[in-house]
């Protein structure tokens, strides 16, 4: 079961690591040297196994959350497993798709500072990128002596964000000093090629190398220019110095994980560093690691990309599948996958067998990792295994996000069975030396089922250029959507008669691959559509949410000389603060700090022992009807109905907060939607798990337009 966070430093000794050998960022995280890895290099590799999974759902299924689990599961029966994972970039997490850490008693702590900035590797990555831009187009300014045609310069900028704004802009705008006017964009840091460069890197000396390769532009007479060209190859390999050591992290019942580079499935080839599957392959018996989105995106270019290039052998893969996933795929749309539905899971099986075909095509060992939701029923669990038997693929439930390593066991025994059972003769799809195009149809054919592959003239061009360059064998990365195996996101389940339009070809030299980018795939994601209401909330929202005040301009909250005794114990003492309209301000501290009596004094739940209160502009004490009308306040652990379906329990909390049974409907529909609960409005509160009880209270909260929101 969950415990506490381990001292990093046990976590490394466990693993063998000497005190010199890795360095502390905190206490929870480090960075492991990789002399580390030079020291073990007779060390005999331990069995490499990948995970992907079937065409995942819009809000995906647990690929993670199952790799993190089953390393769990692993460690209790006795296995010595070693996690390796991509670390989330910081887009996504602030955009649509939420953390990338896991979920439930299955996640990598501390997944908070994981999540964001973590040790520091996309920012190191982001300005090694931006310093070549910058270097070229002040060439550029200066004369411009390398002959580089402004129409055709190849490097854009990144950022760690999804701004769908910056992915046409002009640049050197402004007059004789401010550079050279052109047109040029914005990747995210995840699609850079420093990105993809690091985590195929063997070390530092190799990505300096890689860094020198990359194609920023070309000359009129269509030669490359590359950034070796620059001189500034140095000055951004000392910027990655750090970032190319792999990161030490643990999950939440301490099994050992390294995290390391973030390059996306869908946009990029989606696999962690080679450095870190080394070093997990030479700590462990077992190297657990995962590749991005289904296999048709980041299993492909695991076993075309990463493992070609780096020479590794896989073991053996595992295919997550999820019984909401299958009944997308048949054709249930997202609200309706909690109910029981066995003929449109059935009808979304295709999926499932395509991938298990896709994986077997590179002669590697495969199972299915059946991730348990709390909607499922047992019968659509005995549909998936029977169907799996079928195919002659084991299969197995597993329940890590509810229950962690524990409800992964039988999982975790099922891997060590076809590991010890099966043997790989891995083969990757396609010869190097096959033309571009050849490259191509292979992967739309045999992988995604295409007829075969569309080249608008721009694209021809593109290909016989990189091929005149020297470039033709390399291998292909493919870019393309993640909702469908085809390029069209539209076409669910196993599409057929469909053909792939490939709409660009980009020359990846330092990485040592090409991207062709498929159907109308961005390699700078936008924001998703706002879900808050109409008016700004800043306006009439305060969040609270467990730090130190702020200004004390129009304060809705005002707290000053604030005392709390429980007989001699002292909860809190002589606290002072403020938040001001529109204001977030969180309380940091550990355990027993007083963050919740804080809370609860303000929500009118307990009384001070001193000291004053207001929330607008209402005295907390003799006023606490008035706060109460203007508060939404949801404490650690809701207070919900466990028997009552979630829309039923919101549309009483909205008639008892007066809500008109008019205006009642459309509120429990826009607040389900705001808190990402509508496709469970169906279900029982009690049969939620504590993520969804919280986003249900939240919900709650802001039923009634509470001017200051407390959590």
């Amino acid at each position: 079961m969950p415990t506490s966070i381990r001292p990093i430093a046990d976590i490394a000794r466990e693993l063998g690591l000497a005190d010199a050998e890795w360095t502390p960022y905190g206490r929870t995280k480090a960075k492991v040297l990789l002399p580390a890895l030079q020291a073990r290099r007779d060390r005999p590799d331990g069995k490499l196994v990948v995970v992907s999974s079937i065409t995942p759902t819009p809000a995906g299924d647990g690929k993670t959350t199952m790799t993190i689990g089953l390393g769990q599961a692993l460690w209790r029966i006795g296995a010595k497993p070693v996690i390796a994972l991509r670390e989330p970039s910081i887009g996504p997490t602030l955009g649509m798709k939420g953390g990338g850490t896991g979920g439930g008693l299955a996640q990598v702590v501390p997944m908070d500072e994981i999540n964001l900035h973590f040790t520091g590797d996309f920012h190191a990555i982001t300005s090694a990128h931006n310093l070549l831009a910058a270097a070229l187009d002040n060439h550029l300014h200066h004369g411009n002596a390398l002959g580089i045609d402004v129409r055709q310069v190849l490097w854009k900028r990144v950022l760690d964000v999804n701004d769908r704004a910056l992915r046409q802009v002009i640049v050197g705008l402004g007059g004789r000093m401010d550079g050279v006017p052109r047109e040029a964009g914005f990747l995210i840091t995840s699609a850079s090629e420093i990105m993809a460069a690091l985590c195929l890197a063997e070390d530092l000396a190799d990505l300096k190398a890689r860094l020198g390769r990359m194609v920023v532009a070309l000359r009129a007479d269509g030669a490359a220019v590359l950034a070796e060209e620059l001189k500034v190859t140095g000055a951004m390999a000392a910027l990655l110095r750090d970032a190319v050591h792999p990161n030490l992290v643990q999950t939440m019942e301490g099994t050992p994980a390294l995290i390391h580079g973030g390059p996306f499935a869908n946009i990029a080839h989606g696999c962690n560093s080679v450095v870190a599957t080394r070093l997990a392959l030479k700590l462990g018996d077992i190297c657990l690691t995962e590749a991005g989105f289904a296999t048709d995106l980041g299993a492909e270019k695991f076993f075309d990309i990463k493992c070609r290039l780096a020479g590794l052998v896989p073991d053996g893969a595992m295919i997550v599948a999820t019984a909401r996933a299958l009944k997308y795929h048949g054709g249930i749309p997202v609200p309706e996958l909690g109910k029981e539905n066995l003929e449109a899971l059935v009808r979304g099986l295709d999926n499932l067998e395509a991938h298990v075909a896709s994986v077997r095509q590179f002669k590697v060992p495969v199972l299915v990792g059946l991730n348990r939701y709390p909607t499922d029923t047992d019968r659509e669990h005995q549909a998936v295994l029977d169907f799996c038997g079928r195919l002659g693929v084991s299969a197995y439930v597993a329940d890590v996000f509810g229950r962690g390593g524990e409800g992964g066991e039988d999982l975790a025994r099922g891997l060590l069975k076809l590991l010890g059972s099966e043997r790989s003769t891995f083969t990757p799809l396609y010869p190097l030396d096959a033309s571009i195009k050849a490259k191509l149809e292979t992967i739309a054919t045999q992988i995604y089922g295409a007829d075969g592959v569309e080249y608008p003239k721009k694209v021809d061009r593109q290909i016989a250029q990189a091929e005149a360059l020297g470039y033709g064998k390399l291998p292909v990365c493919v870019a393309k959507t993640q909702r469908s195996l085809s390029d069209d996101p539209t076409l669910l389940n196993r599409p057929r008669g469909f053909r792939i339009t490939i709409n660009d070809v980009r020359i990846s030299a330092g990485a040592g691959f090409l991207v062709a980018l498929a159907g109308d795939i961005t390699t700078m994601p936008g924001l998703p559509r706002p879900t808050a209401p109409s008016r700004d909330s800043s306006e009439r929202c305060a969040i609270l949410c467990d730090g130190p005040g702020a200004s004390r301009a129009l304060s809705m909250i005002q707290v000053d000389h604030l005392t709390k005794s429980y007989g001699p114990v002292t909860a809190i003492q002589d606290v002072s603060f403020a938040v001001g309209k529109g204001q977030i301000v969180g309380f940091l501290g550990p355990n027993g700090a007083g963050k919740s009596t804080t809370m609860r004094i303000l929500s009118c739940f307990m009384p001070a022992s001193g000291g004053t209160a207001q929330v607008a502009g209402f005295d907390v004490f003799t006023q606490s009807l008035e706060v109460r009308r203007r508060i939404g306040y949801l404490p650690e652990n809701a207070p919900l109905y466990a028997d009552l379906p979630v829309a039923a329990y919101l549309d009483f909390v909205a008639e008892a907060k007066g809500v008109s049974r008019g205006a009642r409907r459309a509120k429990v529909a826009d607040v389900m939607d705001r808190c990402f609960v509508t496709e469970m409005q169906h279900r029982l509160i009690g049969k939620l798990s504590k993520g969804y009880r919280q986003r249900v209270g939240l919900a709650q909260a802001l039923l009634g337009d509470p001017e200051v929101l407390i959590l």
